[in-house]
């Protein structure tokens, strides 16, 4: 079957319609719920011992979900949000938490235990933990798998199989549906470019290009309307735009510094669902290291990053605290302080043009101390 760009509007129109279908209850008392009330929390690979910022372990994730189901959180998706369904979701007394997993890493899917792999060095799944968690406490298990076909190794030169290609796309979509529902699928580029610079036709051919990979697989219908910037890097207004043109439903960055954001207010409420810039939602990373103003990065507790930025009304914000962090989780012993350079898309000699080969400063926020890298 050959995509046209009819089509392609066609199918995101129809699943961003069948994504408000029925959510929403006839008599709901409206609040207003400021996205900073509204902690959407981006999580990477799971492994057992952490090297990378993004990486955090199966004990550190249960801990951070744990605190946040006793704080009252309940998990949504983003769909929840662009399209209102916040308040029907989530009961009273109790605030919703956006639970995003970026990069389709296989560890969201599988664990050692259940595929050999050198690269699977996680003893339990993403999924495995959510679900668990959220047994526990009597919710339902609800996040946005931001996808793209470099799931092994992000940095590859040669793209691999959505969640490292163990099983086909169209078989995890079905695995979802009938087991966890409340999670969903969203784009992430193809191959992970880096689209901060693109204007609005390349925004479109990179989109449509994911487009016409899941519909090639069978998957377009499934695939919800949102999208998370690749780096966490937005583009410039006309790409932004090009991206709502198409149909897309949201797109979520991750880290805006403050005065990115400026005094751009975004906030969420039941009667007029989701206010401003629906192409600028903030994200913070939760993970087991941290970015320091040196070459160097440090190990964190990621259960105290959350409450420091999410408690204290930084959501969205990362805001370094050094040493103030202590962490609750040891490094291990012999733990190497390795540094990852950050890549521009999937082209390495790129990378150290823009950089420099022996480049040793990772962080790509604006500002020394901020965290990105969705």
């Amino acid at each position: 079957m050959v995509i046209t760009r009819r089509s392609a509007l066609k199918a995101l129109g129809a699943t961003a319609l069948s994504l408000c279908a029925g959510g929403l209850p006839l008599c709901v008392q409206a609040t207003i719920r400021p996205l900073s009330n509204i902690p959407i929390l981006m999580f990477h690979k799971v492994c057992d011992q952490p090297i990378y910022p993004e990486d955090i372990s199966p004990e550190q994730l249960a801990a951070v979900l744990e605190y946040a189901m006793q704080c009252k959180y309940r998990p949504v998706n983003m769909s929840d949000i662009v399209t209102g369904r916040v308040d029907s979701l989530v009961p009273a007394g109790y605030k919703p938490l956006g639970i995003t997993v970026d990069d389709a890493h296989q560890s969201v899917f599988f664990s050692r235990n259940e595929v050999f792999h050198p690269d699977l060095q996680n003893t339990r799944s993403f999924l495995d933990v959510l679900s668990a968690v959220s047994a526990r406490y009597h919710c339902q298990p609800r996040a946005t798998l931001f996808i793209c076909r470099v799931g092994n190794n992000r940095f590859s030169n040669k793209p691999e199989e959505y969640f490292g290609g163990h099983l086909p796309l169209p078989t995890l979509v079905q695995r979802l549906h009938s087991t966890l529902p409340g999670v969903e699928m969203g784009y992430h580029t193809r191959n992970h470019l880096d689209v901060s610079a693109c204007t609005a036709e390349e925004m479109r051919a990179i989109l449509y290009d994911q487009i016409d990979d899941f519909q090639q697989l069978g998957v377009l219908q499934h695939i919800a309307p949102v999208f998370a910037y690749p780096f966490g890097e937005e583009p410039k207004k006309a790409a932004r735009k090009a991206v709502a043109e198409m149909g897309f439903r949201g797109a979520f960055l991750a880290f805006p510094d403050l005065e990115e954001l400026g005094e751009e207010q975004i906030y969420y409420s039941y009667e007029k669902r989701l206010h401003s810039n629906y192409f600028r939602i903030p994200r913070m990373n939760i993970g087991a290291w941290m970015y320091t103003e040196g070459s160097t990065f440090e190990l964190i507790d990621p259960v105290r990053d959350f409450q420091n930025n999410v408690e204290k009304g930084r959501t969205g914000i990362y805001i370094s605290h050094g040493s103030q962090a202590a962490p609750l989780f040891g490094a291990g012993a012999g733990k190497p302080l390795c540094l990852a350079a950050r890549r521009v898309g999937n082209n390495f000699n790129k990378q150290e043009r823009k950089y420099g080969k022996n480049n040793t400063n990772q962080s790509s926020g604006k500002r020394a101390g901020a965290r990105r890298g969705a």
